[in-house]
């Protein structure tokens, strides 16, 4: 089989630590205006108005966004500390299932919501191929491993 380009091992625990920081922090920003004072930047060249830049921008939400995508990524693609050809087949057939997931994820967010409710769907959806990845992935190696030690 093809060879599959994993992160190293010690990933997946760097992941879990920015999932853990990052992903409440988010939460926070999303549903309770959490921002960080010292990530405010002044636009020189931005304007108040609609069609313009704002003159502050607060950077918390992109850092909360990438920190928590970092974090689900190496948590997904960080090589296993015994990876062979089935765990390879395992990972494809997980990602397949994931991508049929987050497909009709998209479809129910397209049909169901609406506005700013809409938005919110969609960054959800940012993340989802990952959790769907990770839960499906983990699940069938756990009941392999039953399998295997009965």
């Amino acid at each position: 089989m093809e060879n599959i380009y994993l992160l190293p091992n010690r990933y997946h625990l760097i992941g879990w630590i920015l999932v853990i920081i990052f992903l409440p922090l988010g939460l926070w920003h999303l549903f309770g205006n959490f921002e960080f004072s010292f990530l405010e930047v002044e636009i020189p060249w931005g304007e108040q108005g609609e069609f313009f830049l704002p003159k502050k921008e607060n950077f918390s939400n992109e850092l909360f966004a990438l920190g928590t995508l970092f974090g689900l990524v190496f948590i997904s693609l960080a090589r296993l500390k015994k990876e062979d050809e089935f765990t390879k087949m395992v990972r494809l057939k997980s990602w397949h299932f994931a991508m049929l997931l987050y497909t009709f994820s998209l479809i129910i967010a397209i049909v169901f919501f609406y506005g700013f409710d809409f938005i919110i769907a969609l960054a959800f959806c940012i993340y989802l191929p990952f959790v769907f990845f990770y839960i499906r992935f983990r699940l069938f190696m756990s009941s392999l491993n039953r399998q295997l030690s009965e």
